[in-house]
């Protein structure tokens, strides 16, 4: 139940941020609109608005999402005491030093890509499958189509294409 109550508490805190938002990274390489988003989707306490946004679509892909939505009812269904889960979750990342870890984590969920896309090489840009893609970096590339990578999840472990790995794949560093 603690997974409800944080997305409930995101929700009222953020409020319509998680909708007031522009649509596409690019928006913010335009020179035209550039200065109107860096004014009115700037954030407080210092925040640039590209900061702003990257914060704000994570929080999207953690609540928003169909994976938010199986992750809610995967706590509410085998979450148990909410008081208790609270209790082990924050104390046991204390005192292993995990909250200073997670914390690190959002950090480098968020420096993982910019205004360019992805900037590592186990994402991938989605290229020819984006709606939002200039029509030219829509061709198809000399050799065929790009192939098309998971990372975790379907369980691949990682793997697509005929069991191939992809260096740096999805792997949970806080998993023991």
């Amino acid at each position: 139940m603690a997974y409800t109550k944080v997305k409930y508490l995101i929700e009222q805190t953020v409020a319509s941020g998680l909708i007031y938002l522009n649509s596409h990274a690019r928006d913010f390489k335009n020179p035209a609109i550039r200065p109107y988003l860096d004014k009115y989707m700037r954030g407080s306490n210092g925040y640039e608005a590209v900061d702003r946004v990257k914060l704000l679509k994570l929080l999207w892909d953690a609540i928003g999402t169909e994976f938010g939505g199986r992750h809610e009812l995967y706590e509410i269904n085998y979450g148990g005491s909410t008081e208790e889960i609270r209790r082990y979750v924050l104390f046991g990342a204390q005192a292993m030093g995990r909250a200073d870890e997670l914390k690190g984590f959002v950090e480098k969920c968020l420096s993982e890509y910019d205004l360019d896309g992805w900037k590592v090489p186990d994402l991938a840009n989605p290229g020819d499958l984006s709606h939002h893609a200039p029509k030219s970096a829509q061709a198809t590339p000399p050799g065929g189509p790009p192939e098309l990578r998971t990372v975790g999840g379907g369980g691949g472990g990682g793997k697509a294409g005929g069991g191939r790995s992809y260096p740096g794949g999805f792997r949970n560093p806080f998993a023991t």
